[in-house]
């Protein structure tokens, strides 16, 4: 996060005039300082004086990355000068577009989804959103039996609309959201938390069979989880919008139309059973031996229980937001000299006892998994061996070794690789563990350094980090070192 005040130069290409606009409204809005060349005449001494100016008012550069940009020698000619002013350069991207290599290491925000890319933006600089929606709509859960007009009060309380006792309500603002969880189709609702089956039964079905039914549900784990359940009265009346969008029925079209009237929880004396009817839109009573269409319900939707223990089910857009909290590091091997290495290692403030003794390192989020085999770094999105090989080895013994994991599917996957030189220098903490060594005491203490995919520029040497004294340097190709093999996580997990 920026520590002062953000004074913010955006830098864009004239075709992405739009989205620059933009975000400009959308900083200013939020309290930050912002200057922006909003000229299309960009030539001559003109558009240096300007840029100058620019910069000399800015602490932080914002780099709109785009294909346009990539082509535009004015684009290139402030992200240059930023740098060497040191000046925070921020690439945000709007397509995919890569990154020059220099810039290809740096923490950079995805724009592509704009909303969530700005809101991490937002976070960085330290300047304050608009206030967040508010808490979940919590609706009862537990079943119970409705007396005289507890429905009518109900319907009121809510707003839910009901085309005879409560006709003006209007129902929820829902966000509605499909997963496919284990294969199964299921909606999760931000507004209320509930998830609900995407479908339901083919067929009306007796309360009995109705019963067993869910019962299914739970003995198969479907979605993955076993607490499916009839929904109450005022669950399913969530579901009732007020105006007709789904094959005629009052439900939103996220949803398997055939259900087009559903049994609940709630009775109303001893033999009748609340029912909610998207095809009319309404609830009302009618006796147990008939029969009903089941869409079941769970609680607790970012909760499921895999193994005896709760493990979260995010809301893809929620899992989007917090994809882009992580901080990802280049995966694609290049060249490096000792200056491009030096500034790699400020701008990610990585420890390096001689090159960056100030670096602080990351704040690393360990994870064993998978018998201890391999370690997630929930910060980086990468998951590493927690040993390696047993034995220094040439680099092409190094990269024989990897094409043997990948063959044998170490720990159950075939995309292992040698780390960038980024990716193995996030491993080193910035003083000695107990382990001896500047690597947390999770991993192996045989493997004292490793080898990287990352070559010395112009020379026929390879990057290599050194655990044993907090080091990295290189190693010429007919030299040994160990390896430890690192895979990117895919975004959905642990894939």
């Amino acid at each position: 996060m920026i520590n002062e005040m953000p004074r913010v130069f955006i830098s864009y290409s004239w075709e992405d005039k739009t989205i620059a606009k933009k975000l400009t409204e959308y900083l200013k809005r939020d309290g930050a300082e912002v200057w922006i060349d909003s000229s299309e005449i960009k030539a001559g001494d003109s558009f240096i004086k300007r840029m100058n100016l620019g910069l000399e008012r800015c602490n932080i550069l914002l780099l709109l990355w785009s294909s346009s940009a990539e082509k535009s020698q004015y684009v290139s000619m402030e992200w240059e000068a930023a740098l060497s002013n040191n000046i925070k350069v921020i690439p945000c991207l709007f397509d995919d577009t890569k990154l020059p290599p220099i810039l290809s290491g740096r923490i950079y925000k995805d724009l592509r989804n704009f909303d969530h890319g700005y809101a991490e933006l937002a976070e960085d600089l330290g300047v304050s959103l608009p206030p967040p929606p508010p808490d979940a709509l919590k609706l009862r859960a537990k079943p119970t039996n409705l007396v005289l007009d507890d429905d009518k009060e109900m319907l009121k309380k809510y707003d839910f609309y009901d085309k005879d006792m409560n006709p003006e309500g209007r129902g929820i603002n829902h966000k509605y959201e499909l997963q496919n969880l284990k294969g199964d189709k299921v909606v999760i609702d931000g507004a209320t938390k509930l998830m609900w089956q995407q479908s339901g039964s083919d067929g009306p079905l007796s309360y009995k069979d109705a019963k067993e039914y869910i019962d299914g549900l739970n003995r198969d784990k479907f979605g993955g989880v076993n607490d499916w359940r009839f929904p109450t009265l005022e669950e399913a009346m969530s579901l009732m919008g007020a105006t007709v969008s789904n094959d005629f029925v009052n439900i939103d079209a996220i949803f398997d139309s055939r259900q087009k009237y559903i049994g609940t929880s709630d009775l109303k004396g001893d033999r009748n059973g609340f029912v909610v009817n998207f095809d009319t839109g309404k609830c009302y009573t009618m006796p147990m031996p008939n029969t009903i269409y089941v869409r079941a319900v769970r609680s607790d939707t970012f909760f499921v229980k895999e193994n005896n223990n709760l493990q979260p089910i995010i809301p893809l857009k929620e899992q989007k937001q917090k994809q882009k909290m992580i901080r990802r590091l280049r995966s694609d091997p290049i060249e490096l000299s000792q200056d491009e290495v030096s500034s790699l290692l400020s701008q990610h403030d990585f420890y390096e006892r001689n090159k960056y003794p100030q670096g602080r390192g990351i704040s690393h989020n360990y994870k064993s998994i998978n018998d201890g085999k391999v370690i997630h770094d929930e910060s980086t999105g990468l998951m590493w061996q927690q040993g390696g090989s047993d034995k220094n080895l040439n680099i092409d013994n190094a990269k024989k070794y990897i094409n043997e994991l990948n063959k044998d599917k170490y720990a159950g996957f075939n995309d292992w690789r040698l780390p960038t030189l980024e990716e193995a220098m996030s491993l080193m903490e910035p003083e000695r563990i107990e382990n001896g060594l500047y690597i947390n005491p999770m991993f192996e203490s045989t493997q004292k350094w490793t080898w990287t995919s990352d070559k010395f520029k112009g020379d026929p040497i390879v990057w290599v980090v050194f655990f044993n004294n907090g080091l990295c340097g290189s190693e010429h190709l007919y030299g040994n070192s160990y390896v430890r093999a690192v895979r990117t996580v895919q975004p959905s997990g642990l894939d």
